[in-house]
């Protein structure tokens, strides 16, 4: 294999360690680095790839057979297909732009999803043999070790490493990952990758090195999961425990009675935690979260609005939604008035949904119709491919009751019987989990392994790349031409996803970060955050803009004794800057108006918090925080009139609100 080749697999290699990274150098350390590390390793992958397109004719052309041969597959169409969606969507959605680049906080994105393909197409394309599938594997196995070893370390209090205490209430365990909802979810597939390798390497008795090896991470996985008590996650195991089961008894009857044991005791086993979840021997359990399901809880209430939202959206714009990444216009266009009850206290404290907390509503309400056939396709191509071999399958297993497929010619039935029902669960796992979360890049990048792997699996035909001969010269000057042009095109493409997608949005994070850090006075603001707008990057002003705007509001509302001048120099400033359609940047400029009209009496101050709540409801017409806001600026400002008719809007949502109606007899009396 030629030397650009072996470095493109490297990167690829590599490109799995992106759930390790964290970068404290910059504003949301678990995210920025991450993606900027999978960018860049898939950039360069590519890279390396088309330069070994270019530099070596005769291996290239085995390599472009097989990717050709990639393409034509059915899992690579669908697949192909989804991105595709997802980048029309984009295109054609509220907001492109955002669409495509995303934000610091989530990362995701037209431009991400490219690099999911990438990743894809290189892995289908140049991993054609078990070995290296194992190897892959391996890689994310210790990528893993080391995302729980920084958050055992982090759990400890060893300076360095952020995240949750383990003497913490309500500690979950977040690793290198952050989030303990995406680490088990994550860890679903690292499962799958440590129990494949040990039922297609290790699962003889005589190797007993070989078991421990790979059984003890296993456990330490399994551990991994359960502390980060995410119950979607652990439903979806469940599920798949199940489906692996189920797939065995109907494929060897020597083990259908162990088999249906298994299923009842696993239901049995997590029903009995459920209904015994209030008990003080299950609450003493550091994971006795994962029993605590209800539809009562007030997390399920709310996922369920936000899901009516979604549906609202999905129903407005069918086709393509709103586009991916614009789900707070979602939420806002469409917000519905049962996520909020005035007479809770806790609920005031309002919380944006920037996401529907369902890979089903969020396809659905960012991608359309289109965007959610073509995502749901790829697992229905999955199955298809699974059923239409299960007869082969239940046939030669009746010859082979160790359902051993020596002389197979297709991977998938050549697999021993537990792998083959292990790839048959995974995403079923993934599915479960996903109708309570979103995907994230450590569950995207494992994702599209998978689809590559499930590639690999079902391709019967063994394309051997070695230097034997000439190929046919047919059109062969005019194919090589082709080949560089969109090579050199493809290589092009790279090095600016590399400087536009990685390093200019991280070296504006890291300025900002670096800033932030540093002491400040009143004086030097201006120039302060001026020098961190003027970095140029895609993207990241929107946020910015959002950091700042509510940062000023707050300095206002604490900073009494400030002179109105400096005040006011602050106001002037991120209003320049703060983006008009952000109804979160919207609204606490309103609020900073507000203030200002009070504290000096100028009313043009007061006009201009009216005009930002009104664009705010303009966009989102029942969001609370713009209704209660404008109801207590026009009470404070003696507009009866005014008061009345946001009152009664009010009360047309949240009839129950005693205070809007006393306010309004008072109102009513004073007339």
């Amino acid at each position: 294999m030629g030397f650009y080749f072996r470095l493109s697999k490297f990167f690829l290699y590599v490109s799995v360690f992106a759930a390790t990274i964290v970068s404290q150098a910059t504003i949301f350390p678990f995210i920025i680095g991450k993606y900027v590390w999978f960018r860049t390793t898939i950039d360069l992958a590519l890279i390396f790839f088309l330069l070994g397109i270019l530099g070596s004719p005769q291996e290239a052309e085995q390599y472009i057979k097989k990717l050709k041969n990639v393409l034509k597959s059915p899992i690579a169409i669908v697949v192909g297909l989804f991105v595709l969606m997802f980048i029309l969507a984009g295109f054609f959605g509220v907001d492109p732009a955002n669409s495509f680049w995303s934000n610091f906080e989530r990362g995701e994105g037209g431009l991400q999803i490219i690099h999911f393909y990438i990743f894809f197409l290189l892995l289908a394309t140049m991993f054609f043999e078990e070995g290296q599938w194992i190897k892959i594997f391996s890689c994310s196995i210790v990528a893993a070790f080391i995302m729980i070893g920084y958050g055992i370390l982090a759990g400890f209090g060893i300076n360095g490493f952020l995240g949750q205490l383990f003497i913490d209430p309500g500690f979950r365990f977040g690793g290198a990952i952050g989030n303990s909802a995406y680490v088990a979810a994550y860890l679903i597939f690292i499962i799958f990758y440590a129990l494949y390798i040990f039922f297609t390497k290790y699962r003889q008795r005589s190797q007993l090195f070989g078991n421990i090896i790979i059984l003890v991470p296993i456990i330490i996985f399994f551990g991994a999961f359960l502390a980060a008590a995410t119950r979607g996650a652990v439903l979806g195991l469940i599920a798949a425990a199940i489906a692996f089961l189920l797939y065995l008894i109907f494929t060897a009857k020597k083990i259908r009675k162990i088999s249906i044991i298994f299923i009842a005791s696993l239901i049995l086993i997590f029903s009995l935690g459920v209904k015994l979840k209030d008990s003080e021997e299950i609450k003493k359990l550091p994971f006795s979260r994962i029993f605590d399901i209800s539809v009562n809880t007030q997390t399920f209430h709310d996922r369920i609005v936000v899901w009516k939202m979604a549906w609202d959206g999905f129903k407005k714009r069918p086709i393509l939604g709103y586009g991916p990444e614009n789900f707070l216009r979602v939420f806002e266009e469409n917000f519905n008035t049962d996520y909020y009850n005035p007479l809770i206290p806790s609920s005031r404290e309002f919380s944006w949904f920037d996401r529907a907390h369902s890979v089903i509503f969020d396809y659905l309400s960012e991608t359309g119709i289109l965007g959610f056939f073509s995502y749901a396709s790829i697992f229905g191509t999955f199955y298809f491919f699974i059923f239409r071999k299960f007869k082969k399958q239940v046939a030669e297993n009746n010859q082979n009751s160790a359902g051993k497929f020596e002389h197979s010619q297709n991977r998938f039935l050549s697999l021993p019987l537990p792998a083959r029902a292990l790839v048959f669960s995974l995403p079923i796992a993934y599915l479960v989990q996903g109708l309570v979360l979103f995907d994230t890049l450590p569950v995207y990048i494992n994702l599209f392994m998978f689809f590559a792997f499930v590639y690999y699996i079902f391709n019967s035909t063994i394309i051997i790349i070695k230097n034997n001969g000439k190929s046919q010269k047919i059109n062969k000057d005019q194919k090589i031409l082709n080949y560089q042009i969109v090579s050199i095109i493809g290589i092009i493409f790279a090095i600016l996803s590399i400087i536009y997608g990685s390093i200019f949005p991280y070296l504006k994070a890291m300025a900002y970060t670096a800033d932030m850090n540093k002491p400040h006075t009143v004086g030097d603001f201006k120039d302060r955050f001026n020098n961190i707008y003027n970095i140029y990057s895609p993207i990241s002003n929107k946020e910015i803009s959002l950091y700042l705007v509510d940062n000023i509001r707050n300095l206002i509302s604490n900073q009494q004794n400030q002179p109105e001048q400096i005040m006011r120099l602050f106001v002037d400033f991120i209003e320049d800057k703060i983006d008009k359609n952000d109804v979160r940047q919207l609204m606490p400029m309103a609020k900073i108006y507000s203030i200002m009209w009070e504290r000096y009496g100028n009313e043009g101050d007061y006009r201009k918090s009216v005009d930002y709540y009104l664009t705010s409801l303009k966009i989102g017409p029942k969001l609370p925080p713009a209704l209660y806001g404008l109801f207590s600026l026009y009470y404070l400002h003696n507009d009866n009139e005014a008061v009345e008719n946001i009152g009664k809007n009010i009360l047309q949502y949240w009839p129950q609100d005693k205070r809007i109606i006393n306010l309004l007899k008072e109102v009513d009396r004073q007339r």
